[in-house]
């Protein structure tokens, strides 16, 4: 059925997550042509524009109905645009709008956590002249960000939804270990690699703890197996510097 407002849906969601982002964006666009204020088909929209770098298309949609922004579903699909497109005060003031609609939506507050702690975190490296001093403002941030991802490990341990957790206390280690809260950061990140042992993300996080803790011979054990492209040269380089710094250049020479 051409005009079926859930047949079409689907096959919008369907096709936007096989990539197929222009057949998705057409299928979305067959929803709204019926009802302009589908909650559902303007995310969707939203989040294949963006995918097929039309942008500008999302911002004169909003210009031009600025109401569709207070939608919950697009709500959050323009905080994960924002986050994409790094612009993270953006970012931080969709989620906050969702979550004063939607207090119990743990993705808000796992978003939320995210587009607050990688700002803290690059200013930090930018700016702080030791690694052990984190300035007052900075510090502030990082704990709103801790209680963001606090926030959203309470609310998934009700439905014990083993990725999207481990994801959590994933971030929420990594954000403990800037604010030098290296034990809870080790417990936060053990426990996500127990729950997501695929990851080198969270096997990155764990391994960076570690190192800040001293531990280096535990810290190359991690980064040895770490295999995916996005993290295999950082950890061999880390690896590496775990060697030097026990005295084994030989080893380190290897890697």
């Amino acid at each position: 059925e051409p005009t079926n407002r859930k047949a079409l849906i689907n096959l919008a969601q369907v096709n936007y997550f096989m990539g197929a982002h222009d057949r998705a964006l057409a299928f979305a666009d067959a929803v709204l042509s019926a009802d302009s204020n589908d909650a559902n088909a303007t995310p969707l929209r939203f989040a294949c524009l963006h995918e097929l770098g039309r942008d500008a298309e999302i911002a004169e949609s909003l210009k031009a109905r600025p109401s569709v922004a207070e939608q919950e579903h697009t709500l959050y699909a323009l905080a994960h645009i924002a986050l994409d497109q790094q612009k993270f005060d953006e970012a931080e003031h969709y989620l906050r709008r969702l979550i004063e609609q939607k207090v119990d939506l743990p993705e808000a507050w796992e978003l939320l956590g995210r587009a607050i702690v990688v700002p803290a975190q690059r200013e930090l490296q930018q700016g702080a002249p030791s690694t052990s001093w984190v300035p007052s403002g900075i510090q502030e941030r990082l704990l709103e960000a801790e209680t963001c991802f606090s926030k959203a490990a309470e609310l998934l341990a009700m439905n014990e939804i083993p990725k999207e957790t481990a994801c959590v206390l994933a971030n929420r280690g990594m954000t403990r270990s800037l604010l030098g809260k290296y034990t809870e950061a080790h417990e936060d990140c053990e426990r996500a690699l127990s729950l997501d042992a695929s990851s080198d993300e969270i096997r990155m996080n764990l391994a960076n703890v570690e190192l800040l803790s001293g531990r280096l011979a535990e810290a190359a054990q991690l980064l040895a197996v770490v295999s995916t492209p996005a993290h295999v040269r950082r950890a061999r380089m880390l690896e590496a510097i775990c060697y030097l710094e026990m005295r084994k250049p030989e080893r380190a020479r290897i890697i």
